[in-house]
């Protein structure tokens, strides 16, 4: 008997080694250990030690001394590897321990391959579990003593108890699959937004430069010459002035052409023309003219000299122009000095007749501009060719006016209640006016009913089409690029048809009209470029699941499961219909159609796993039939349409491409009953990954002919 090993029970080993796993080993529990099958039992038995069992030192493992001996292995290299498991990929020569028995991989990438007879291509038996060893013989007895009898000898130490046999596998626990879960209803498509209003005008700034300065008064006649005073000092001699005949021309002008000696005023100096042809060079231009008289300062004041007799009222000299020098500045009042004996009589100025109202006006009068053509009215009026053209009051309104004399324009200012901007047509009138409240404005026709076109307020930002002065709406529509309205069209919005935006602005959507092969179709651009038809659902897709816990797995050749399983790293549980590899396995779903449905194909995306991380191909296949109210349920599916797919890694989702189109049997139209098959179809060239496939789900797209059910 070989040496006792005593020692802790390792929980690792337990779970791994134990034939029948109990959470706690008893006496005639079996263990598998590196070829060898050893027994729990009482210390002290004989046979092979193992190692102590668990806390309770009390038990040992061992190999019975008696036993018939096991088959020979299998030759080769062995690799131990413990208790089978489902999730593990063996290679050749990878020995497990399965329900009692060992077992030798005999291929490469076995994964998911249970270790009995099913699997007879991936395992080979290497050893089953012995018999349980006879009971030892019964010692001889011992010869009879001679003499006194001896005392009694030892009793011999019972026989070990053979082992309890295997208990039977338990059967299944788990309840069956839960019923299928019918389809959630699609969300509808969200309604589009309705478009921004346009933002209103702003009302006009009103006039801030003053009025224009009236015209000089005109000059009194001139009085009769008084008696000669005393002649005064005689003042300094002046410079001397420019040689030749000067023609006085008044106050220089940048339109008018001076010739050489002609003369002209210009801020309070004198300038002679030094050459011909002098257009627009402004005084004191040295090319251009040469200072005759400059404005002297202000003298003394003279003695005021004795009151001489009226003199003779002189002519009238012709009119002058009527147009003003700028103002210069004042210079300082300078103290009064004696009065001044009085000059020789100069030449007669430049006057006109003084008139009732004050004006400018061309030769014949008919265009002018004119102050107060009434006494004290304060209007400035613009007339030309004879008509009034526009006038400007005190209250800080300006009108303009028509041929016909009628105002077109009116412009209400400050004075007004409520400041706006009025287009008047003969019967009618359109405004745009700002209301008392400060951030309220009207645009629209001042009737009979006081109807307004459009109201906004820019506080809140609100717009109303066709509101009443007051507070109840009057029956309008919105044309945008259209004014035709169907009949008896109320509070509506007309788009005629456009082009189709090419780019989409950050935070807004597009809506536009766009003509569609002789058809205008209401259209809406998100700022992801992705349009969507609002008038018409041809052409739009629409989704349904069949996932695997709604798949039922055929009687004829039916896949496995629903199975249920959790990844144990972040207790992640799904839901799969697991394919063999070796074989076509069927699944089948019953559905629904939405009655939106356009009765034509379908396509299909399969979202799958696998356990192994080869990166092999799956073939699936797919076909369909509908059903009408009355039809026959026992009919074949139409065509069947497969897609390859390829494993991306250990428990990775992999997802399809969507196959070709799939035509369901039968007249398949909104509404109906519709049966789904599937199966993988191992014996396609492109099916080579030797693991399971675990379908997840399905994912249907059908066309749509209209937006809802």
């Amino acid at each position: 008997m070989s040496e006792r090993v005593r020692g802790k029970h390792s929980h690792k080993w337990h779970t791994e080694k134990y034939l029948i796993e109990p959470e706690s080993p008893g006496i005639g529990d079996l263990l598998s250990y590196d070829g060898d099958s050893f027994v729990l039992v009482p210390p002290g038995t004989a046979g092979y030690v193992l190692a102590s069992a668990g806390d309770d030192e009390d038990l040992v493992w061992v190999v019975p001394d008696s036993g018939p001996t096991g088959p020979t292995g299998a030759s080769g290299d062995f690799n131990y590897t413990g208790v089978w498991a489902w999730n593990v990929e063996y290679s050749t020569n990878d020995v497990a321990w399965y329900e009692g028995s060992s077992y030798v991989s005999i291929q490469d990438v076995n994964e998911d391959h249970d270790p009995d007879e099913a699997f007879s291509e991936w395992w080979q038996l290497l050893s089953s579990q012995g018999p349980t060893g006879p009971t030892g013989p019964t010692g001889p007895t011992g010869p009879t003593g001679s003499g006194a009898t001896g005392a009694a000898g030892p009793t011999g130490p019972t026989g070990p108890t053979g082992p309890t046999g295997a208990t039977g596998s338990t059967g299944p626990t788990t309840p069956g699959p839960t019923g299928p879960t019918g389809p959630t209803g699609l969300t509808g498509p969200t309604g589009p937004s309705g478009p921004t209003g346009v933002t209103g005008v702003t009302g006009p700034t009103g006039p801030t430069t003053p009025g224009p300065t009236g015209p000089t008064g005109p000059t009194g006649a001139t009085g009769a010459t008084g008696a000669t005073g005393q002649t005064g000092l005689t003042g300094p001699t002046g410079p001397t002035g420019a040689s030749g005949d000067l023609t006085f021309t008044g106050a220089w002008s940048a339109v008018t052409t001076y010739a050489t000696n002609d003369v002209a005023s210009h801020g309070g100096s004198t300038y002679v023309s030094i050459q011909d042809a002098n257009t627009n060079h402004e005084p004191p231009d040295a090319a251009w003219w040469q200072l005759m008289s400059s404005i002297g300062g202000t003298g003394p004041t003279g003695p005021t000299g004795p009151t001489g007799p009226t003199g003779l009222t002189g002519t009238t000299g012709p009119t002058g122009p009527t147009t003003a020098g700028p103002t210069g500045p004042t210079g300082p009042t300078g103290p009064t000095g004696p009065t001044g004996a009085t000059g020789p009589t100069g030449p007669s100025g430049v006057g006109h007749t003084q008139n009732t109202d004050i004006r400018i006006q061309d030769d014949d009068a008919d265009t002018k501009i004119q102050v107060e053509e009434s006494a004290d009215e304060d209007i400035i009026r613009f007339d030309v060719a004879g008509k009034q053209a526009a006038y400007i009051d005190g209250n800080g309104t300006a009108t303009l006016h028509n041929d016909a004399g009628d105002p077109i324009l009116t412009l209400l200012g400050a004075a007004a209640s409520e400041p706006r901007v009025l287009f008047t047509y003969p019967g009618s009138a359109f405004r745009l006016r700002s209301m008392t409240e400060a951030t309220k404005y009207r645009m629209g026709w001042a009737t009979g009913s006081g109807a307004w076109l459009a109201y906004w307020e820019y506080a809140g930002a609100n717009i109303h089409i066709g509101k009443m002065f007051g507070s109840q709406y009057i029956v309008k529509n919105l044309g945008v690029g259209t004014e035709v309205f169907g009949t008896n069209a109320d509070k509506v919005i007309a788009i005629g048809n456009g082009t189709a935006p090419t780019t989409s602005p950050a935070n807004a959507v597009q809506l536009y009209a766009e003509d569609v092969a002789g058809l205008s179709e209401l259209k809406v651009r998100n700022e992801n470029g992705d349009v969507t038809t609002l008038s018409n659902a041809a052409g739009q897709r629409r989704t349904i699941l069949l996932t695997a816990a709604d798949g039922v797995p055929l009687t004829t050749a039916g896949c496995c499961g629903p199975t249920k399983t959790e990844l144990v790293t972040n207790d992640i549980m799904m839901t799969t219909l697991d394919f063999n590899s070796n074989a076509s396995e069927y699944a089948a779903w019953q559905i629904a159609l939405p009655d939106r449905y356009d009765g034509g194909t379908i396509t299909a995306k399969f979202f799958w796993t696998a356990y192994t991380p080869l990166t092999n191909k799956v073939r699936w296949e797919i076909a369909g039939r509908a059903y009408g109210d009355g039809e026959a349920l026992d009919q074949a599916p139409g065509a069947w349409v497969g897609v390859s797919d390829a494993n991306n890694a250990a428990h990775a989702i992999n997802i399809s491409v969507a196959g070709g189109a799939i035509t369901l049997a039968g007249t398949p139209v909104g509404g109906e009953l519709v049966m789904i098959k599937i199966y993988r179809d191992h014996d396609h060239a492109d099916d080579t990954l030797s693991s399971n496939a675990r379908l997840l789900m399905i994912k249907l797209e059908f066309g749509i002919d209209k937006w809802s059910d």
